[in-house]
């Protein structure tokens, strides 16, 4: 009974931990919106101004280079985002499944423990009324 009690809290705690993480992993996924967005624009306007000529001391040569073809930038900005979002992903299933395997076995090793405690407890009474049984034979 008391290991039911248990089992069902612990189950309602786990449950209001992975809720609060999908709250968190939410969040985390608008910030790399936010911060993709800012890139792209960081990049853009870098872009812009590479071919204005406006930053012509500011990088060194092989920089402004990267700098000169939109496009690259924009599937370099894009395989990041989805790089980041893929990782974010990873990580949050990894969480879920550790805290449901975690769960899982602390309650499988608390009923293997309770079961163990049963048994021994049964074959200690067994084994009573055995020297019991024999003392008694012995007194015939």
């Amino acid at each position: 009974d008391t290991i039911q009690t248990f089992e069902r809290n612990l189950g309602e705690m786990v449950s209001n931990f992975t809720e609060s993480m999908r709250a968190n992993f939410s969040q985390i996924r608008e910030l790399q919106a936010y911060f993709n967005e800012s890139i792209v624009n960081l990049c853009v306007a870098t872009v812009e101004r590479v071919m204005k000529g406006e930053l012509e001391d500011e990088f060194p040569d092989d920089t402004r280079e990267l700098f000169a073809d939109k496009d690259t930038i924009m599937n370099a900005c894009q395989t990041s985002d989805e790089f980041h979002r893929t990782k974010i992903d990873q990580r949050e299933d990894e969480m879920f499944s550790r805290i449901s395997n975690w769960l899982t076995t602390m309650v499988d090793n608390i009923h293997d423990e309770e079961e163990y405690k049963r048994n021994r407890k049964r074959i200690i009474e067994i084994s009573r009324l055995i020297d019991y049984l024999r003392a008694d034979i012995e007194d015939m």
